[in-house]
């Protein structure tokens, strides 16, 4: 019976040390990544703008975010495409989406890429020579470093 006592006892030392070195969670949307994107032109007040965060790594777009524009500007918060919040930074290729919510088929939709202002030539072009927007815990870009891409 002793030897019980003594092994519950190590148990409980064990989950006190463990809960006060690792912790017990606290909120996960503290350390979510947002972008806020200010200086928007008037006529995208009222549209959804989608953020899209393209990896060359992966070669892939793998973090996504959208919200309503208002009032010229926007916050939109990262998720992986299944849900879970998007915590990383780093350098990575933005896209913004601006679109109507009209379902599926929205009747406009323009697409920009980020480039800190450089002029480019295509979308292809850009892709040789990318320009990368370092996602750190606190990102606001001006729209007007963004270029709308012409298909």
């Amino acid at each position: 019976m002793i030897n019980k006592k003594y092994f519950i006892g190590i148990i409980v030392i064990l989950l006190v040390f463990g809960m006060t070195v690792i912790g017990c969670g606290g909120d996960n949307n503290e350390l979510t990544k947002n972008i806020t994107i200010i200086n928007i032109p008037d006529k995208y007040n009222g549209l959804i703008m989608e953020v899209e965060v393209y990896s060359l790594i992966n070669e892939e777009f793998f973090v996504y975010g959208n919200r309503l524009v208002s009032s010229n500007t926007v916050t939109v918060e990262l998720f992986y495409e299944s849900g879970i919040p998007w915590k990383g930074s780093g350098n990575y290729i933005l896209f913004l989406e601006f679109y109507n919510n009209n379902g599926l088929n929205p009747d406009f939709y323009e697409n920009f890429i980020f480039t800190n202002g450089i002029p480019f030539i295509s979308e292809e072009d850009f892709f040789i020579n990318p320009v990368f927007y370092n996602i750190t815990s606190s990102n606001t870009i001006s729209f007007n470093l963004f270029k709308l891409i012409e298909y």
